[in-house]
């Protein structure tokens, strides 16, 4: 300020520094001596105006979303935390009022203290947001220290009723919010009745895909907030849904099979090293049945570009993989990076039709397309064999509306892909290290394949050298499913983890 003799200054501190809270004793210490700069002057005939605002948590953006999943006060805190269209206003009056402390909360500051004391396990707070207008008139000019609180947020996540949903959905009396649903009895079916009670409660959009591998009732809650930026637009229909948030800079991308749903996908990221990112990749169709039917090489496109957007490559060290229809996506996606001179780190191509099958998969009838379909949407559930309802849709003797939707969405994606298949021709790969998993045992109510060594004979003319393949002891769809899945796991584990320091 000496030097530069701004303006202004603004300092960027926090609640804590009136709250504290547990475990943070160092950063609100540290936000403290921000509040102390704020009041200082070098000398009387300094100009610089000095202006310190103590911020609440932040929901979109920031340290605090992407920490302490597990734990239920602060998920419930990040809930009602500030968007990044409110923290512009409030900055802006910041610089209207021209306080030396302004302090920023979302809730009634008598009840926003609940989020930095210490809880029972197991417990979350549930103060109800301020009902003042934000900004509000009670910081004067004329005061030193003022507090803006946030506008009532009538969508904003209520705990209580929605444990009170999950515990009858799952027949339980009590919930862990930190333990995986699925862990708890919940399938696909259930979800799809817990995100319309959702979506009857409090008028949010969501959908399966942006459901984790261990969907819990923090990450529902996390969830509810979902910004609308983070949604696809129409001019960018692209998703890439984030799963596991790794601690390096190993990235797995796991792209949809032929139903468009990436819930089969479960089982192998519960099985993958916490330190690897992994983010998937749903059928924008399902979102919009409508939809133009993309090329396989197109789709590897618009999907190598919203990869690139998300997780660039120049930061990233790439990993694609795919399963079935999805493996013949990632492995164009792998050209595609080839072509723009950053190759990626591996690919990995779990039972992928024959190079040469496209012709005789677009030829599909109605009763082998009803075939498939059965198959994905039994996998997309996560329950025993297909060619049945099983789960919760035969537990419940007739499916629900929603559940009627989501198989219709299937259905509808599963006829779109195959058809696309008909005149492609995989591309050939030569920089890019691939592994290979064929299943060696057919699927019922489906063509049966050539024998795997057949099939790998004919993709060694589309993997560069030295590849690797292997043949799995089991039908296709249960390739994707314990215990069969732990091969692709380890491989990918074993690529992924930090080479051991040679000890010469």
């Amino acid at each position: 300020i000496a030097d530069h003799r701004p303006v202004y200054a603004a300092y960027c501190s926090s609640m804590a520094t009136l709250f504290g809270g547990l475990g943070q004793f160092d950063y609100a210490a540290a936000n403290g001596v921000l509040d102390g700069f704020a009041r200082y002057r070098a000398h009387d005939t300094e100009t610089t105006l000095r202006i310190g605002i103590d911020w609440d948590v932040w929901r979109e953006v920031g340290m605090a979303r992407d920490t302490l999943h597990a734990d239920a006060r602060h998920q419930a805190h990040v809930a009602v935390g500030l968007t990044v269209e409110e923290g512009r206003r409030v900055f802006g009056h910041a610089l209207e009022l021209q306080l030396p402390q302004l302090m920023v909360s979302t809730t009634a500051v008598d009840q926003a203290h609940a989020f930095y004391e210490p809880g029972v396990s197991g417990t979350s707070p549930s103060p109800s947001p301020s009902a003042s207008a934000s900004a509000s008139a009670s910081a004067s000019a004329g005061a030193s220290t003022a507090i803006v609180t946030g506008p009532a947020r009538e969508t904003a996540p209520a705990v209580e009723q929605l444990t009170e949903v999950v515990c009858r959905l799952l027949g339980l009396d009590t919930l862990d919010p930190a333990v995986s649903l699925y862990d708890l009895g919940a399938d696909s079916l259930t979800l799809l009745d817990l995100i319309s009670e959702i979506k009857r409660r409090y008028d949010v959009e969501l959908e399966l895909f942006h459901l984790g591998h261990q969907v819990t009732l923090n990450d529902l809650l996390a969830l509810l907030d979902r910004s609308p930026d983070t949604d696809p637009s129409p001019g960018d229909p692209v998703t890439v849904e984030v799963w596991q948030a790794g601690s390096g800079r190993d990235l797995l991308c796991l792209v949809h099979p032929v139903g468009g749903d990436i819930q089969a996908y479960r089982a192998l990221v519960s099985a993958l090293e916490p330190q690897l990112t992994v983010c998937l990749i749903a059928d924008p169709a399902l979102l919009r049945p409508g939809s133009p039917a993309w090329s396989v090489t197109e789709r590897a496109a618009r999907y190598h570009a919203a990869l690139e957007a998300r997780f660039p490559h120049a930061e990233w060290r790439w990993r694609l993989a795919g399963w079935s229809f999805g493996a013949w996506v990632a492995l164009s996606m792998a050209a595609e990076a080839e072509t723009a001179g950053r190759p990626a780190d591996g690919l990995y191509l779990l039972d992928p039709p024959s190079p040469g099958a496209g012709p005789a998969l677009g030829a599909y009838d109605e009763e082998e397309i009803r075939a498939v379909f059965a198959h994905e949407l039994a996998q997309a559930d996560g329950r025993g064999p297909a060619g049945g309802h099983g789960g919760e849709e035969g537990r419940r003797g007739t499916a629900s509306k929603e559940a009627q939707v989501y198989a219709e969405r299937l259905a509808h994606c599963c006829r779109a892909n195959l058809a696309t298949l008909r005149d492609h021709e995989p591309p050939r790969l030569t920089r890019t290290p691939s592994v290979l998993w064929l299943a060696s045992e057919p699927v019922p109510g489906l063509p049966c394949p050539e024998s795997p060594e057949s099939q790998a004979r004919a993709w060694r003319a589309h993997l560069p050298e030295p590849s690797h393949w292997e043949s799995v002891e089991t039908t296709h769809y249960d390739l994707v499913k314990p215990p069969h899945v732990k091969h692709v796991a380890e491989a990918v584990n074993t690529a992924s983890l930090p080479a051991a320091p040679d000890p010469h």
